[in-house]
């Protein structure tokens, strides 16, 4: 009786709802289905920029773009973001002022369509650049244990080559290391450091 009871009460409603289901497994296969459907994605874009030599960017430079895709059903969920993460912008040749992402930097996979970037421009202000000699200092914080004195700072190299806009250039006089503790129970202390770039 349960069988028959599970298969034949309320015919109606279970009529209705077999429709429906199969109204909604029809429209789901047709959207897979369709060559001609087509659908937008967007991404987020690295930009890496190759510097020129002579002159140094002054301006903040754009890290990220967010560009808006188009295409087919079946090109945008072959679009990997992943794989087209970066793309190259040269400055060697570009002067100041306004520069504009052009679609032909984005070289989407075929069948893919490029329909904005954001931004869609950047300011760019150069310096000529220039090379200056400068000297490193130590920069020590804290004091040495008791009994103990800082008889001699040593730094090597003691000088650097510093690279950059002329103008900031010009104005420097040193470059310094970190913050090195002095409240160490050692004799002499060692550290391998990175500079602390200028400005």
């Amino acid at each position: 009786n349960w069988a028959r009871a599970a298969f034949f009460e309320n015919i109606p409603l279970k009529s209705i709802a077999l429709v429906l289901a199969i109204l909604v497994f029809v429209m789901i296969r047709d959207g897979r289905d369709d060559p001609g459907r087509t659908a937008e994605i967007g991404a987020d874009v690295t930009i890496v920029y190759i510097y020129p030599e002579d002159r140094t960017l002054v301006s903040d430079g754009v890290e990220k773009v967010h560009i808006n895709i188009r295409g087919s059903l079946q090109e945008i969920r072959r679009f990997d973001e992943k794989l087209y993460g970066k793309v190259e912008v040269d400055l060697r040749d570009i002067p100041s002022g306004e520069f504009v992402f052009q679609k032909d930097l984005f070289d989407l996979p075929g069948g893919l369509e490029l329909v904005s970037v954001n931004p869609a421009t950047m300011k760019l202000s150069f310096e000529p650049s220039a090379v200056k000699i400068v000297p490193v200092t130590v920069t020590t914080v804290d004091f040495p244990r008791p009994g103990m004195v800082v008889a001699e700072k040593r730094v090597k190299p003691s000088k650097v080559a510093v690279r950059g806009a002329a103008s900031v250039v010009a104005a420097l006089s040193e470059v310094r290391t970190p913050e090195i503790s002095l409240d160490e129970n050692v004799e002499v202390i060692h550290r391998r450091v990175a500079l602390v770039p200028p400005g």
